[in-house]
């Protein structure tokens, strides 16, 4: 009776573990922003300059052809004609680790509330290799507190 009781108590610790739910957190728009992310999914290259991505297989809506709708005469509409759905082939593609980003040189400080940039220049800058993994509890759709939250860095590929 005892090991009976002992036993159902443990049964919504058992429950918790099996049902969380994990999200991710990082400024790089490759990883994926739910589940555990893996060496399959994406991974960095050897030289730390591209990334090889896993893009698993799906449907895709697409047209015959787009017609341009002029009968709301302040806002015309693009129509989509002969709609259908295709599926994609699972593929795995590289991409380049490094992005183009606007870096302000020079900034006017005259309101200090608002700087305001002056000038600016567009440089290399290299997409994050980490990432934020949060676990939270299935009841916890507002996602308000995690059950834990662990940083962690793209895998190189093999």
């Amino acid at each position: 009776m005892k090991l009976m009781i002992a036993m159902l108590m443990m049964l919504p610790t058992l429950a918790t573990a099996a049902t969380e739910i994990v999200y991710n957190s990082s400024s790089n728009p490759y990883i994926p922003a739910r589940g555990y992310v893996t060496a399959q999914q994406i991974c960095l290259n050897a030289n730390k300059d591209s990334f090889k991505i896993f893009v698993a297989q799906h449907t895709v809506e697409t047209c015959d052809s787009v017609k341009t709708d002029y009968s709301d005469s302040t806002r015309p509409k693009k129509v989509c004609v002969g709609r259908k759905m295709v599926t994609v082939p699972a593929t795995t593609t590289t991409v380049s680790a490094f992005t183009k980003k606007e870096v302000c040189q020079k900034w006017n400080r005259n309101d200090s509330a608002y700087p305001r940039c002056v000038s600016s220049v567009m440089k290399d800058t290299m997409y994050s290799t980490s990432y934020t993994q949060y676990k939270y509890e299935q009841a916890d759709w507002r996602r308000e507190r995690p059950i834990s939250a662990v940083n962690k860095y793209i895998e190189t590929c093999k």
